[in-house]
């Protein structure tokens, strides 16, 4: 049970970490669109609050959809080795993990708001999922290329 936890913690941590520098672009992107400040030439220490903000809430998401993708992997593929998982329902999994935390905060939206004025951007939607399933296959990958790389070491020594 020790080692589930911390799996689901160090892909949780993985995932925010990579979600990092994808959060500074797009604050950039917002940035240079001039869609972040009202007040033009924004003052440097705004700039950089605002990149740092954005940074750290790509980061946080990254961390909640990581931890969330470890965990439906977890329960949906449960008793399956790395050698019977394919690429295919990893990266799978790794867009579902992704589309729960957005599907929930919309449900919530919708119970308190009702659905006046609420939308969807499809294409930062899709890019996301496109995130989640890069690092789900990614970490899939370097997870199964571990012990083949482990018994090398071994085997050279």
């Amino acid at each position: 049970m020790l080692r589930r936890v911390r799996a689901i913690l160090v892909t949780g941590i993985l995932w925010g970490l990579v979600w990092l520098p994808v959060g500074a672009a797009v604050g950039f992107v917002q940035y240079k669109r001039g869609g972040l400040i009202d007040v033009l030439p924004p003052p440097p220490g705004v700039v950089l609050r605002t990149l740092g903000r954005f940074t750290l809430e790509w980061g946080l998401l990254g961390s909640i959809n990581g931890a969330l993708f470890a965990v439906l992997l977890a329960v949906a593929e449960r008793g399956r080795t790395l050698a019977t998982l394919t690429v295919r329902r990893v990266a799978f999994w790794g867009a579902v993990g992704t589309l729960v935390l957005p599907s929930v905060v919309l449900l919530i939206a919708l119970l308190l708001f009702g659905p006046s004025g609420l939308f969807i951007k499809v294409v930062p939607m899709v890019s996301v999922l496109a995130l989640g399933a890069g690092c789900g296959t990614t970490m899939f990958l370097v997870a199964r290329r571990a012990p083949a790389s482990a018994d090398r070491d071994v085997s050279a020594a």
